[in-house]
């Protein structure tokens, strides 16, 4: 399962070049799950075309705070910690450096999963990072996007003349 979320139709050229992050709220009824984020240029006969992708494991979620800055969160993958099931947590999900001019008329597209087919074309891109094997669970997911969990994604815009 995943869900999307798809921007307007770009007006103007918008340029992105640099890191990004997504904070995400979710509450899960298992003790882990994988979140994978991909974020796509979609053009106007709604071809996509993959810019940038972040793989986290729920239990790995630890941030190192002196490492981290908004756009670049650091995981140092020391140690798993269970997540509570039910409890909702920000989750800090770091994305690939990119960089993608959007034409007018494109669209963005970020999709975030749990699973990641292996026979899916970019699946042969994982980064060595990625940390996220599947567990083989069914996992129940609840996205928060409210004013108490303001999910959101940070992106590398760069300004226009």
């Amino acid at each position: 399962e995943m869900v999307k979320w798809t921007s307007a139709a770009m007006l103007e050229p918008l340029e992105m070049t640099g890191p990004a992050a997504l904070y995400v709220h979710v509450a899960i009824d298992n003790d882990d799950t994988n979140f994978i984020a991909k974020l796509y240029d979609v053009d106007p006969s709604g071809k996509k075309m993959l810019l940038t992708s972040g793989y986290l494991k729920a239990s790995h979620r630890e941030l190192d705070k002196e490492k981290s800055t908004p756009w670049r969160p650091h995981h140092p993958h020391k140690r798993a910690v269970p997540v509570p099931p039910n409890e909702t947590i920000e989750y800090a999900i770091r994305l690939f450096s990119f960089s993608n001019v959007f034409k007018p008329g494109h669209r963005m597209q970020l999709e975030l999963a749990c699973n990641e087919p292996f026979g899916e074309e970019h699946a042969q891109l994982l980064p060595p990072d990625s940390f996220h094997l599947p567990s083989g669970r069914a996992t129940c997911h609840k996205i928060f996007r409210d004013a108490m969990h303001q999910s959101h994604l940070i992106l590398p815009v760069i300004p226009g003349k």
